[in-house]
């Protein structure tokens, strides 16, 4: 009973003390109706988008290929939707496939039928080889589509814990990115 209440105590004290930005930026389009099957996210998008605090967004082709670090020659990163569902995604530089990624709902990557299309949900504890923090982290990423045609990012991030078991710390946040729909001039091969 003591361990339930200090974990209870743990988790008011992290949520209480992160900082988050829940909601929607009013200033963007309004975002569609999701579907069950994803097929609203088909398309392609630039690679470079805008965080919904002005700054710039981490590239798409970093969140959603097999790519380790950024490639400012990217240009545009295109979602093909696939039976199961999947989504299968291509980046490419100057009309060239240079990276891809896939997600499944059978791989379990992949949750359609959530609020807009959630990928690799990632939680667990966390520990260190010598870090004095253990503790809880996680991360959920989903897509959406927005009414203009931009795919919006929807990224929320967790953590509680206790450095050395004594002092409690926590934090949320969540953030949007939006990323515009690619125009046919960078259009990788010809359809």
């Amino acid at each position: 009973m003591l361990l339930a209440r200090a974990v209870a105590a743990l988790l008011v004290l992290g949520a209480a003390s992160g900082c988050t930005r829940p909601n929607y930026p009013s200033a963007w389009t309004a975002l569609d109706r999701p579907s069950e099957d994803c097929s609203r996210l088909q398309g392609r998008y630039l690679d470079a988008g805008e965080r919904d605090d002005g700054a710039a967004a981490p590239s798409l082709s970093l969140l959603l290929t097999d790519r380790e670090r950024e490639d400012p020659a990217v240009d545009v990163v295109e979602i093909a939707v696939e039976p199961g569902p999947s989504l299968h995604v291509t980046a490419y530089r100057e009309g060239r496939p240079v990276a891809e990624g896939h997600y499944s709902a059978a791989a379990e990557t992949l949750d359609c039928a959530a609020d807009g299309a959630v990928l690799e949900d990632y939680s667990g504890m966390s520990r260190g080889r010598g870090n004095p923090i253990a503790g809880y982290e996680g991360e959920r990423k989903a897509l959406h589509r927005a009414v203009d045609g931009s795919l919006v990012v929807e990224r929320a991030w967790t953590t509680v814990g206790m450095i050395y078991f004594m002092f409690p710390i926590g934090g949320s946040e969540r953030s949007w990115w939006r990323y515009p729909a690619a125009d046919a001039s960078l259009r990788g091969p010809a359809q």
